[in-house]
């Protein structure tokens, strides 16, 4: 989609001052305002197709205005303590403290190889349900790792019928498909050379980004989040 090519990664603009960082942030807001405004026919609504955005620009967008930034910020970090307190998942924020970042290892998932959800996998993702029930409350980015054992073609397989399960787990909890976007990076993006199992098993994870929609920013100048 055209239009993407100017907006910058978030971490570009951390030597900006602060008076610039706002100006940035508001020229984006209208930006994004006008790709999710209302269409002139009652009830219409136009949404860009989050499937069609890469994984870095799906992690930037929509903008969120000065107003509903305050309160966006304070709910990403009540939440983010809460996730934190749930076992086998590496939690931070990112985006200045707009957006939930979640790690969880591959092994808590599936079986060696395998690509069937095993049984206990839902309770690793359950804690993930909360976030679900309010349609465009968050854009979950769901994004699947692998190490370096087997061929780019065989890793990048595992990976794509891998996040796919997790997306079909997600929507059986009553996300919507518009608001879950899945991504198989194959081996392409290690946090550790894989030089040792250790490593090895860092790389095969299962990222999660929560972005805030729509919803959740209206709801926030509102000063009303309901989670």
């Amino acid at each position: 989609m055209a239009g993407f090519v100017w907006l910058l990664p978030a971490e570009q603009t951390f030597s900006q001052s602060q008076d610039e960082k706002v100006a940035e942030r508001e020229e984006k807001s209208v930006f994004w305002k006008r790709l999710f405004k209302k269409e002139q026919t009652p009830g219409e609504a136009v949404h860009p197709d989050l499937h069609e955005f890469t994984l870095e620009q799906n992690r930037i967008v929509p903008a969120i205005s000065s107003k509903a930034l305050p309160q966006i910020r304070k709910v990403t970090a009540q939440e983010v303590r809460r996730l934190s307190k749930v076992k086998q998942m590496k939690v931070s924020s990112e985006r200045d403290g707009e957006v939930i970042k979640i790690e969880i290892p591959m092994s808590q998932l599936f079986l060696p190889n395998d690509t069937l959800l095993w049984n206990r996998a839902g309770l690793t993702l359950q804690p993930l349900i909360r976030y679900l029930q309010i349609p465009d409350y968050y854009h979950i980015l769901v994004v699947a790792h692998s190490d370096d054992s087997g061929s780019a073609a065989y890793t990048e397989k595992l990976t794509r019928e891998r996040v796919l399960a997790v997306k079909d787990w997600l929507l059986a909890y009553g996300a919507l498909p518009e608001f879950v976007i899945a991504y198989a990076v194959g081996n392409r993006m290690p946090v550790s050379p894989n030089t040792s199992e250790n490593s090895r098993e860092r790389n095969r994870r299962l990222e999660v980004y929560l972005v805030p929609g729509e919803e959740l920013i209206l709801d926030a100048e509102k000063g009303k989040i309901s989670l």
